[in-house]
């Protein structure tokens, strides 16, 4: 049996930040979260995705702008299905950059 100085139950943003210290500090961690994938609720639904879209907003409202800077103005043309695979790269990308150096178990779970 293998044994952990700590357990973390949750892969959001909180147990992401304290099993990396943790990891860090050179304590033996295990990670347990019930999602296939890290990141939480910030990552996958709220936080992340959000402000990605508000960035999205900001360059096409500059578009429009752009005579404001000394640039033709321009009306973007909006693909949402190009907007959301942009948001989704940026959760990508998160995603593998944010992975640390722990032992990760996926909780299954049948309700």
């Amino acid at each position: 049996m293998k044994t952990r100085d700590l357990v973390i139950i949750g892969g959001g943003a909180g147990g992401l930040v304290i099993a990396s210290v943790a990891a860090q500090l050179g304590l033996k961690v295990t990670l347990v979260e019930k999602a296939a994938k890290l990141g939480g609720d910030c990552l996958h639904y709220g936080c992340v995705p959000s402000k990605t879209l508000i960035h999205v907003a900001r360059v096409a409202s500059l578009m429009r702008r752009g005579a404001e800077f000394g640039l033709p103005a321009c009306e973007p043309e909006v693909d949402l299905g190009k907007v959301a695979d942009h948001v989704q790269s940026v959760i990508d990308r998160i995603q593998v950059n944010g992975m640390i150096r722990v032992d990760y178990l996926a909780a299954r779970y049948n309700h």
